[in-house]
Protein backbone atom coordinates (compact mmCIF):
# COMPACT_ATOMS: atom_id res chain seq x y z
CA UNK A 1 0.00 0.00 0.00
CA UNK A 2 2.94 2.27 0.71
CA UNK A 3 4.20 1.71 -2.72
CA UNK A 4 0.60 2.12 -4.71
CA UNK A 5 -0.34 5.12 -1.87
CA UNK A 6 3.04 7.25 -3.52
CA UNK A 7 1.83 7.53 -7.16
CA UNK A 8 -2.07 8.25 -6.27
CA UNK A 9 -1.30 10.45 -3.58
CA UNK A 10 1.21 12.43 -5.66
CA UNK A 11 -1.10 12.49 -8.31
CA UNK A 12 -3.92 13.90 -6.45
CA UNK A 13 -1.93 16.54 -5.09
CA UNK A 14 -0.11 17.79 -8.19
CA UNK A 15 -3.98 17.53 -10.02
CA UNK A 16 -4.80 20.06 -7.19
CA UNK A 17 -2.30 22.26 -7.81
CA UNK A 18 -2.80 22.92 -11.43
CA UNK A 19 -6.32 23.48 -10.35
CA UNK A 20 -5.36 25.78 -8.01
CA UNK A 21 -2.96 27.48 -10.51
CA UNK A 22 -5.39 27.71 -13.76
CA UNK A 23 -7.84 29.35 -11.01
CA UNK A 24 -5.36 31.99 -9.28
CA UNK A 25 -4.17 32.50 -13.33
CA UNK A 26 -8.15 33.51 -13.92
CA UNK A 27 -8.02 35.35 -11.57
CA UNK A 28 -5.22 37.70 -12.28
CA UNK A 29 -6.10 37.73 -15.72
CA UNK A 30 -9.47 39.19 -15.24
CA UNK A 31 -8.75 41.24 -11.61
CA UNK A 32 -11.08 39.05 -10.12
CA UNK A 33 -11.59 38.57 -5.72
CA UNK A 34 -12.02 34.86 -5.19
CA UNK A 35 -10.63 32.16 -3.12
CA UNK A 36 -8.69 30.25 -6.07
CA UNK A 37 -8.69 27.07 -3.48
CA UNK A 38 -12.27 27.21 -2.64
CA UNK A 39 -14.38 24.40 -4.18
CA UNK A 40 -17.41 26.61 -4.84
CA UNK A 41 -15.66 28.76 -7.21
CA UNK A 42 -14.79 25.79 -9.34
CA UNK A 43 -17.25 23.17 -11.09
CA UNK A 44 -17.24 22.20 -14.64
CA UNK A 45 -13.58 21.82 -14.90
CA UNK A 46 -13.71 18.53 -16.87
CA UNK A 47 -14.83 20.27 -20.12
CA UNK A 48 -11.91 23.28 -20.03
CA UNK A 49 -9.19 20.59 -18.35
CA UNK A 50 -10.61 16.75 -19.78
CA UNK A 51 -6.57 15.49 -19.30
CA UNK A 52 -6.18 17.12 -15.68
CA UNK A 53 -9.98 15.83 -14.58
CA UNK A 54 -9.67 12.11 -16.22
CA UNK A 55 -6.24 11.54 -14.24
CA UNK A 56 -7.83 13.11 -11.14
CA UNK A 57 -10.31 10.57 -11.11
CA UNK A 58 -8.10 7.98 -11.65
CA UNK A 59 -6.14 8.79 -8.45
CA UNK A 60 -9.42 9.77 -6.60
CA UNK A 61 -10.39 5.69 -7.99
CA UNK A 62 -7.21 4.36 -6.76
CA UNK A 63 -7.26 6.00 -3.09
CA UNK A 64 -10.94 4.95 -2.36
CA UNK A 65 -9.57 1.23 -3.59
CA UNK A 66 -12.46 0.49 -6.67
CA UNK A 67 -11.85 -2.12 -8.88
CA UNK A 68 -9.10 -2.12 -12.02
CA UNK A 69 -6.78 0.29 -9.83
CA UNK A 70 -3.96 0.22 -7.60
CA UNK A 71 -5.47 0.52 -4.66
CA UNK A 72 -7.95 -2.04 -4.70
CA UNK A 73 -5.52 -4.52 -4.97
CA UNK A 74 -3.24 -3.26 -1.67
CA UNK A 75 -6.61 -2.06 0.14
CA UNK A 76 -7.95 -5.30 -0.16
CA UNK A 77 -4.65 -6.67 1.26
CA UNK A 78 -4.79 -4.27 4.36
CA UNK A 79 -9.11 -5.47 5.37
CA UNK A 80 -8.19 -8.74 4.61
CA UNK A 81 -5.28 -8.87 6.87
CA UNK A 82 -7.66 -7.03 9.24
CA UNK A 83 -10.59 -9.06 9.28
CA UNK A 84 -8.13 -12.70 9.12
CA UNK A 85 -6.71 -10.83 12.37
CA UNK A 86 -9.39 -9.84 14.43
CA UNK A 87 -11.16 -13.67 13.83
CA UNK A 88 -7.79 -15.09 15.14
CA UNK A 89 -8.19 -12.60 18.46
CA UNK A 90 -12.25 -12.77 18.60
CA UNK A 91 -13.96 -10.30 20.94
CA UNK A 92 -13.27 -6.81 21.03
CA UNK A 93 -10.76 -7.05 18.19
CA UNK A 94 -13.41 -7.20 15.60
CA UNK A 95 -13.58 -3.31 16.27
CA UNK A 96 -10.59 -2.69 13.77
CA UNK A 97 -12.14 -4.28 10.84
CA UNK A 98 -14.69 -2.20 11.65
CA UNK A 99 -12.97 1.01 11.88
CA UNK A 100 -11.17 0.20 8.60
CA UNK A 101 -13.92 -0.58 6.81
CA UNK A 102 -15.65 2.88 8.02
CA UNK A 103 -12.69 4.81 7.04
CA UNK A 104 -12.53 3.23 3.94
CA UNK A 105 -16.28 4.48 3.08
CA UNK A 106 -15.50 8.15 4.14
CA UNK A 107 -12.69 7.97 1.96
CA UNK A 108 -14.67 6.65 -1.10
CA UNK A 109 -17.07 9.54 -0.03
CA UNK A 110 -14.96 12.50 0.40
CA UNK A 111 -12.76 12.25 -2.74
CA UNK A 112 -15.66 11.80 -4.78
CA UNK A 113 -17.03 14.89 -2.95
CA UNK A 114 -13.83 16.67 -4.74
CA UNK A 115 -13.84 15.25 -8.11
CA UNK A 116 -17.50 16.24 -8.18
CA UNK A 117 -17.45 19.78 -6.92
CA UNK A 118 -14.00 20.57 -9.41
CA UNK A 119 -15.10 18.66 -12.28
CA UNK A 120 -18.92 18.09 -12.84
CA UNK A 121 -21.73 20.83 -12.63
CA UNK A 122 -21.63 23.98 -14.24
CA UNK A 123 -18.30 26.13 -13.48
CA UNK A 124 -19.61 28.14 -10.71
CA UNK A 125 -17.88 31.98 -12.20
CA UNK A 126 -19.29 31.88 -15.36
CA UNK A 127 -21.92 34.65 -14.25
CA UNK A 128 -18.88 37.01 -13.26
CA UNK A 129 -16.65 36.48 -16.54
CA UNK A 130 -18.17 38.61 -19.57
CA UNK A 131 -18.45 37.24 -23.13
CA UNK A 132 -14.96 38.31 -23.99
CA UNK A 133 -13.60 35.24 -21.73
CA UNK A 134 -15.55 32.74 -23.92
CA UNK A 135 -16.56 29.09 -22.88
CA UNK A 136 -13.28 27.68 -21.77
CA UNK A 137 -11.75 30.53 -19.31
CA UNK A 138 -9.56 28.13 -17.88
CA UNK A 139 -7.42 25.47 -20.00
CA UNK A 140 -4.61 22.35 -19.87
CA UNK A 141 -1.41 23.46 -18.09
CA UNK A 142 1.63 23.28 -19.86
CA UNK A 143 3.24 19.96 -20.70
CA UNK A 144 5.74 19.98 -17.95
CA UNK A 145 2.24 20.30 -16.03
CA UNK A 146 0.49 17.60 -17.54
CA UNK A 147 3.37 14.83 -18.26
CA UNK A 148 4.03 14.23 -15.02
CA UNK A 149 0.52 13.44 -14.17
CA UNK A 150 -0.59 11.69 -16.50
CA UNK A 151 2.70 9.61 -15.62
CA UNK A 152 1.68 8.95 -12.29
CA UNK A 153 -1.98 8.29 -13.97
CA UNK A 154 -0.21 4.99 -15.49
CA UNK A 155 0.78 3.94 -12.15
CA UNK A 156 -2.27 4.51 -10.59
CA UNK A 157 -3.90 1.38 -12.70
CA UNK A 158 -4.23 -1.92 -11.22
CA UNK A 159 -2.35 -3.96 -14.29
CA UNK A 160 1.23 -2.34 -13.08
CA UNK A 161 1.34 -4.44 -10.05
CA UNK A 162 -0.69 -7.83 -11.37
CA UNK A 163 -1.62 -9.75 -14.29
CA UNK A 164 -5.46 -9.60 -13.46
CA UNK A 165 -5.99 -6.26 -11.74
CA UNK A 166 -8.72 -7.38 -9.57
CA UNK A 167 -7.36 -10.32 -8.11
CA UNK A 168 -4.25 -9.84 -5.37
CA UNK A 169 -3.42 -12.98 -5.24
CA UNK A 170 -1.81 -12.35 -8.71
CA UNK A 171 0.03 -9.37 -7.60
CA UNK A 172 4.15 -9.67 -7.95
CA UNK A 173 4.37 -7.34 -4.95
CA UNK A 174 1.80 -8.99 -2.97
CA UNK A 175 4.11 -11.69 -2.73
CA UNK A 176 7.07 -10.28 -2.78
CA UNK A 177 6.58 -9.15 0.57
CA UNK A 178 4.62 -11.83 2.18
CA UNK A 179 5.76 -13.78 4.85
CA UNK A 180 5.52 -16.96 6.37
CA UNK A 181 2.32 -19.48 4.88
CA UNK A 182 -0.23 -18.00 2.16
CA UNK A 183 -4.07 -18.19 3.69
CA UNK A 184 -7.12 -18.91 1.34
CA UNK A 185 -9.85 -17.47 3.45
CA UNK A 186 -13.39 -16.69 2.75
CA UNK A 187 -12.18 -13.26 2.72
CA UNK A 188 -10.34 -12.88 -0.16
CA UNK A 189 -13.25 -13.56 -1.82
CA UNK A 190 -16.06 -11.44 0.37
CA UNK A 191 -14.32 -8.29 1.47
CA UNK A 192 -13.94 -6.72 -2.08
CA UNK A 193 -17.63 -7.29 -2.63
CA UNK A 194 -18.63 -6.04 0.72
CA UNK A 195 -16.49 -3.10 0.72
CA UNK A 196 -16.86 -1.68 -2.99
CA UNK A 197 -20.49 -2.43 -2.89
CA UNK A 198 -20.82 0.68 -0.47
CA UNK A 199 -18.62 2.66 -2.06
CA UNK A 200 -20.25 2.62 -5.14
CA UNK A 201 -23.22 3.51 -3.09
CA UNK A 202 -21.70 6.43 -1.62
CA UNK A 203 -19.69 7.31 -5.12
CA UNK A 204 -23.21 7.45 -6.74
CA UNK A 205 -24.52 9.86 -3.22
CA UNK A 206 -22.00 12.48 -3.75
CA UNK A 207 -22.71 12.39 -7.52
CA UNK A 208 -26.41 13.20 -6.43
CA UNK A 209 -25.05 15.48 -4.01
CA UNK A 210 -22.83 17.55 -5.49
CA UNK A 211 -23.22 16.91 -9.64
CA UNK A 212 -26.76 17.02 -10.02
CA UNK A 213 -27.64 18.61 -7.18
CA UNK A 214 -30.69 16.32 -6.59
CA UNK A 215 -30.95 16.74 -2.72
CA UNK A 216 -28.86 19.02 0.15
CA UNK A 217 -27.41 17.33 3.44
CA UNK A 218 -28.48 20.57 5.00
CA UNK A 219 -25.26 20.44 7.09
CA UNK A 220 -24.69 24.05 7.46
CA UNK A 221 -27.79 24.25 9.92
CA UNK A 222 -26.78 21.22 11.93
CA UNK A 223 -24.54 20.67 15.06
CA UNK A 224 -21.93 18.42 13.79
CA UNK A 225 -21.05 20.19 11.21
CA UNK A 226 -20.61 23.53 13.29
CA UNK A 227 -18.73 21.13 15.54
CA UNK A 228 -15.98 20.06 12.79
CA UNK A 229 -16.09 23.36 10.99
CA UNK A 230 -14.97 25.11 14.04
Amino acid sequence: HMATHAFFKALLFLGAGIVIHEMHHLKDKLNLNFDEQDMTYMGGLRKMMPVTAVVFIIASMALAGLPLTSGYLSKDAILIGVFEWAEVKGGLHWIFPVLVSITSWLTTFYIFRVVFKVFFGEFKLADLLNVAVGNKPLHEPTNWMKIPVIVLAIFCLGVIYAINPINLESSWIYHAFMTGEHSESIYHLLIPVYINILSLVLLYTAYLVYAKNKFRFGAGQSWDFKISYH
